[in-house]
Formats: structure tokens, sequence, C-alpha cells
């Protein structure tokens, strides 16, 4: 049986707490979501299914502004200026991420 997963983009405090009740900025249910993060900012997902983000189903995404046309995404947290491999390491993340919650939920 497979159960219904979402993701969505929560206020740090409610990241911090996994306190899900409040603090939505936008939610992600489709489960072949793309989400485009366009502001130099922090972002922060958890999964809003019962105990998930106690269990560690939640990770921040710190965008950082480039003098490129193309997004520069570096896993929070980060000590670097993000290079190609940072890049290419929350890229695998997330897809992590999405494995882990179709194969155990």
């Amino acid at each position: 049986m497979i159960l219904p997963h979402n993701h969505a983009i929560y206020r740090e405090s409610t990241y911090r707490t996994c306190d899900a009740s409040s603090g939505v900025l936008a939610k992600y249910e489709s489960g072949d979501d793309k989400v485009e993060l366009t502001e130099s900012k922090k972002y922060w997902f958890i999964c809003n299914v019962s105990g998930h983000c106690l269990g560690g189903m939640r990770f921040g995404v710190d965008v950082k502004a480039g003098n490129t046309s193309s997004t520069n995404l570096d896993p929070t947290p980060s000590t670097n200026s993000g290079n190609a491999f940072d890049t290419w390491s929350l890229g695998l993340r997330i897809f992590a991420f999405q494995f882990l919650l179709r194969l155990f939920c």
C-alpha cells in the first residue's frame, strides 16, 4: 500500500520544531513537483506526514545570489561558495529524500 506524501516549504521556526500545524509557505503534493527557488534566501522543507519530520524527513536549502543567470543552490548549512559539486550534491540529496519517501511510505 502506498500512502500519499507531500513536502512543503515552512518558516524556519516550524522546521526547527517539526510542528506542521502552522507556518506553511507553499505545499507540494503531486509526487512529481518541481520547485523553483528563485529568491536568494533559506528554504525549509519538511514532510507533513505524522512523525516523518521528527524522523529526519526534512532539509533546508540556502539559495545564494550569483552573478550568472543560473540558479546556485547549496545544502544548508554551507560554509563554501557553492561550486558545481555542491549543486550536484544537493540534487542527489533531494533525489534520495524523494526515493525514501516512496520506498518507506
